[in-house]
């Protein structure tokens, strides 16, 4: 099954209304804080040394913060698969196209290891479906908060 959920960027000053909506609506935030999971960003790799140093400290990390999952954000898929071969516990693909997803989610399956995928990064309603056809388990998207306003109309009639 595919989780959909909301990333954290919200419109500024609308985080709790923006939450709120995304529950009322059978969603789920992705992360609504920082210390829910640790999740390396690219402008993370430089603190290990670089992101093969980073995949070598998992095993180090896992054992120093059981209780957390170890998720580390790529652009490539040979990042992808290298993080899924680290024993990492999700691979966050970002801008990645859902065909590229696909083969990952593919190599995922086969390490065994039980990594889950997400996918995110320009993930609107014009192209999830793709997305969700990918195999990813998580799709990650803010389009929730920025799309168009609907058009209501109404009627006032007599009785």
């Amino acid at each position: 099954s595919i989780s959909l959920t909301t990333t954290r960027k919200t419109i500024p000053g609308t985080r709790d209304l923006s939450i709120k909506a995304v529950y009322a609506g059978g969603g789920m935030p992705h992360r609504l804080g920082l210390a829910e999971t640790v999740l390396f960003f690219r402008e993370h790799y430089d603190l290990f040394g670089g992101f093969s140093r980073l995949l070598a400290v998992i095993p180090r990390l896992r054992a120093e913060c059981p209780e957390k999952k170890l998720i580390v954000e790529v652009d490539n898929m040979e990042d992808a698969v290298r993080a899924v071969e680290a024993g990492v516990d999700g691979v966050q693909c970002d801008k990645l196209p859902p065909a590229e997803i696909k083969t990952i989610v593919k190599k995922a399956a086969a390490d065994a290891r039980g990594t889950f995928i997400i996918a995110t990064g320009g993930i609107t309603l014009d192209n999830i479906e793709s997305y969700a056809r990918s195999g990813a388990q998580v799709i990650a998207t803010s389009s929730v908060y920025f799309g168009p306003p609907a058009d209501f109309g109404f009627r006032i009639e007599k009785r």
